[in-house]
């Protein structure tokens, strides 16, 4: 479900690539969301 909820922000531009990084770094998940996020912008 949170994947399907990235994908549909991302499409939707309500969101953009150095925001997810810097709260995924504050939350301690970037290393956990860096394969997602890559596959998001590829």
């Amino acid at each position: 479900m949170a994947l399907e909820a990235l994908k549909d922000a991302w499409r939707a531009r309500k969101l953009d690539l150095s925001e997810l990084n810097h709260f995924a770094k504050i939350n301690r998940v970037s290393r956990v969301m860096q394969p997602y996020l890559e596959a998001l912008v590829a």
